[in-house]
């Protein structure tokens, strides 16, 4: 969903196009989806934002492959990437 805002510029009024809704890769069974028209509420929903970035920039792949994992494989429950 987009909505159009009007605002103020030089003289002229500009028009821009701001998504309020945005979509994610589902946790489980549940659908996730985050709304930005809910006033003031918890912070927790930029971890979502944050985790979405991650995985399609795949900075945490790339920063886990600077490290050398010196743990037995048969013990380990979480990769580097997992843990960052």
């Amino acid at each position: 969903m987009k909505r159009l805002l009007t605002t103020q510029g030089y003289g002229r009024n500009t028009t821009r196009c701001i998504r309020t809704e945005f979509d994610f890769q589902p946790a489980g069974r549940r659908r996730v989806e985050a709304a930005f028209d809910a006033g003031r509420v918890s912070s927790d929903g930029g971890l979502l934002l944050l985790r979405e970035l991650t995985k399609s920039s795949g900075v945490f792949r790339d920063f886990a492959a600077c490290f050398r994992d010196h743990r037995d494989p048969s013990r380990v429950e979480h990769t580097v990437e997992e843990l960052l």
